[in-house]
């Protein structure tokens, strides 16, 4: 079943997703909406698999989307509020390597500024 889980979440820590459970982080709530596929003629294998994330925090919503690109894993950075994150898969700075159902999310040190 999709959508019948509600995963408590903390910073820093790993984090098994699966498509349409929320997961509810403090400053936020997170759901994995799932993956698709972007074409790109350049590359070898003809595109790239994007990861899209919802994140929910009062009313105001956004999707933020991963992706490894040609291979060079990385974090993407998001902010929600006034806060910085950071949302890691496949490896982790502080984690080492992820499955593929996990994720962890770094809260950032800087504000956001305007």
């Amino acid at each position: 079943m999709v959508g019948k889980q509600n995963i408590e979440a903390r910073y820093g820590e790993k984090v098994k997703f699966t498509k349409g459970d929320p997961m509810q982080f403090p400053d936020f709530k997170m759901t994995f909406n799932g993956t698709r596929n972007v074409p790109v003629p350049q590359y070898t294998h003809g595109f790239f698999v994007y990861y899209d994330f919802q994140i929910v925090q009062n009313k105001e919503s956004q999707i933020v989307s991963w992706s490894s690109g040609t291979g060079d894993i990385a974090p993407v950075s998001f902010s929600v509020g006034e806060k910085r994150f950071q949302l890691e898969l496949g490896i982790s700075d502080t984690k080492g390597q992820l499955q593929s159902n996990e994720l962890v999310i770094e809260l950032g040190a800087n504000k956001v500024t305007k």
